[in-house]
Formats: structure tokens, C-alpha cells, sequence
């Protein structure tokens, strides 16, 4: 095996690691919330479905954000879980923010504020 194939292997075994912690710390915070709506007496159905979906966006932002954290930060792994444990706030932020900064930046205006 040459060089660059193994160092296409490490890249895809990184990848799919954070992945799968993002997606983990997706149905982390489903059933978080699930539990918390259950001790306030909200008679709500468990729906594998809604769980699906929470894993995907962990695993999707986990994904994003998990390149930005260099790989020699110690607690990366924690810190790409709990990324996913966190989308939904993370994506909030990113609505609201980020198409602002970006079309200031693309248009000239304003500094991104």
C-alpha cells in the first residue's frame, strides 16, 4: 500500500469517526429532550424517525465543524460529540449569523457584524 492510499484511508477513517460521534451525540440530545418533556408530564410518543433525523444533523454538523478543530487538540473527540449533542443551537446560530456575514463579505458590505 503507497502513501497515498493509506493517507486516503486515514482521511475516510477520520471522517466517518466524526460522523458517527456527531450522529451519537444526535440521539444524545433526542433523548435528552425526549426524557426532560416526559418528567414535565408532556405526553409525547417516542418516534424512531424524529431520533433518525437528530442523528443525521449531529452527524452532518459534527462533520463541518469537526474540520475546523485541529487534530491535536486534546478532548477532540469530546468536543465533536458534544458538537453534536449541540446542532440545533449551533445551526441557530449559523441561521441567523452567517448568511449575513457571507452576502456583507460577497457584496463588499459592512464588516460582517
Amino acid at each position: 500500500m503507497n502513501s497515498q492510499n493509506l493517507e486516503l484511508m486515514v482521511k475516510i477513517f477520520d471522517a466517518f469517526k466524526e460522523i458517527i460521534l456527531g450522529g451519537a451525540g444526535g440521539i444524545v440530545a433526542y433523548l435528552f429532550d425526549f426524557q426532560r418533556q416526559k418528567k414535565a408530564l408532556q405526553d409525547i410518543p417516542f418516534s424512531f424517525s424524529a431520533m433518525f433525523i437528530n442523528m443525521c444533523i449531529g452527524a452532518f454538523v459534527a462533520y463541518t465543524l469537526g474540520s475546523f478543530i485541529d487534530h491535536s487538540v486534546s478532548g477532540r473527540d469530546g468536543y465533536i460529540g458534544l458538537i453534536g449533542v449541540t446542532s440545533y443551537a449551533i445551526l441557530g446560530i449559523v441561521e441567523s449569523r452567517f448568511a449575513k456575514i457571507i452576502i456583507d463579505r460577497i457584496l463588499g458590505g459592512g464588516d460582517g457584524k
